[in-house]
């Protein structure tokens, strides 16, 4: 659902309006794949709202994961709205 052209919108409001377990669950299907979202069309609009709604403790690896990406993402047409 990450990647689907409206699935992504239901992930979005999960992380938005969700129990922390859910956001949980989310981030934990999120965490290896960060970098791969951020590079899709629509993989990146849940990277985005999981970076706005997560908790900071929570924000740390996911963070982590564009250690060596940074640039990568910055000069991709989706990647560049993460970071």
């Amino acid at each position: 659902l990450m990647v689907d052209v409206f699935g992504n919108y239901v992930i979005q409001k999960l992380f938005e309006h969700g129990a922390m377990e859910h956001r949980e669950l989310l981030l934990n299907m999120i965490m290896g794949n960060a970098v791969d979202l951020a590079l899709q069309m629509y993989g990146c609009r849940v990277i985005q709202k999981a970076l706005e709604v997560l908790e900071l403790q929570q924000l740390v690896p996911l963070v982590k994961e564009f250690e060596g990406n940074v640039l990568k993402c910055v000069h991709d047409q989706n990647g560049n709205h993460v970071i």
